[in-house]
């Protein structure tokens, strides 16, 4: 039986600490009901809740957590999962890290000793101030991106991507706790169980992550990285997707210069912005090839890329799959 431990403290968002003893108990009650013909079967998965005190612990919903008992480094686990940490801007949330940082060295030690550490969203922050994810990948929602790199540079930071694992530390994006958690079953008891645990709760853990190429509007939300100008660059951007793109034309329209938009842009969102309309191409690639019959030339020619073998390319490197493997792969889930 595998252990996994879940670690609260103050402020952690609780879906993020739920949600995935959830996926847990789901994936117990999936893998008894396929070996029923054995009998009774012992479940995959055991979890203990616990806090830096052992003290129950209050949500930055105000929810109350009660806990099994204090965290302890010392007691090996399968498994950790940290919750995220409820932002409300980049000072409280350097603030909590510097209360959890006693939690350093149990993080050390637990993954020294061979657990998976799974960290949503700015719960990565926790890993990378223990010095775990120097030279390794990790993703966070995009309108942390910027400060994430900032604080630490060593992270190789993806906010584009979902998920990422590697060296048994897995990070979810923003509300990617189910497909995190999804992974952990995977990891410990396969693809097969994974997938029909995901089935019986009705998630799609395959979907694309909201980032800030589809999901624009979440700018007004964001006070410490929002930019009105940017938000009408993306807005823009939308409105010409299929035109040829130029920054002399951008900077024109918007009344500034071509360095003012790219210094807007790299401190709003953390890339310029061709690298951004590149991520807006794909993402909206991606949902013509979900929910149309498009051929791959016409989405291509939608979405701004005159030579669909380019687009290709930029697609499968960005997804990993290329547009008709994605087309056949999601469009028949959506029509499902």
């Amino acid at each position: 039986m595998r252990r996994v431990c879940v670690w609260v403290y103050e402020d952690c968002v609780a879906s993020a600490a739920h949600a995935p003893i959830d996926v847990l108990l789901s994936a117990n009650a999936v893998w008894a009901f396929l070996n029923r013909e054995k009998g009774k079967v012992k479940p995959l998965f055991e979890w203990r809740v616990e806090s830096p005190d052992g003290m129950p612990v209050r949500t930055a919903s105000g929810y109350t957590i009660e806990v099994d008992g204090a965290i302890d480094g010392s007691t090996p686990a399968d498994a950790v999962i940290l919750p995220a940490i409820f932002l409300r801007d980049v000072e409280s949330l350097a603030a909590t890290l510097g209360r959890l940082k006693p939690l350093a060295p149990l993080l050390r030690a637990q993954h020294e000793r061979g657990a998976i550490l799974a960290a949503n969203c700015t719960a990565a922050f926790l890993l990378a101030e223990a010095g775990l994810l120097d030279g390794r990948t990790a993703t966070v929602h995009w309108a942390l991106a910027k400060y994430f790199r900032q604080r630490h540079p060593e992270v190789d930071v993806r906010p584009d991507e979902m998920l990422t694992d590697e060296d048994r530390i897995i990070c979810g994006a923003g509300c990617a706790y189910l497909s995190m958690s999804l992974r952990l079953v995977e990891r410990f008891a396969g693809e097969g169980l994974a997938k029909a645990t995901a089935e019986s709760l009705l998630i799609d853990a395959n979907r694309a992550p909201l980032t800030a190429s589809n999901a624009t509007s979440l700018q007004d939300y964001m006070p410490a990285q929002a930019d009105p100008l940017v938000t009408r660059a993306q807005q823009w951007m939308q409105a010409r997707l299929r035109m040829p793109f130029q920054l002399d034309g951008l900077a024109r329209d918007l009344g500034v210069s071509k360095r003012t938009i790219n210094r807007r842009f790299n401190d709003a969102l953390g890339k310029t912005p061709i690298a951004y309309l590149q991520t807006l191409r794909i993402e909206t690639g991606k949902r013509f090839l979900e929910t149309t019959k498009m051929s791959v030339e016409s989405v291509a020619a939608l979405v701004g890329y005159g030579d669909a073998n380019f687009f290709s390319r930029v697609f499968k490197r960005r997804t990993g799959l290329s547009p008709r493997e994605y087309h056949y792969k999601f469009r028949r889930r959506h029509a499902a």
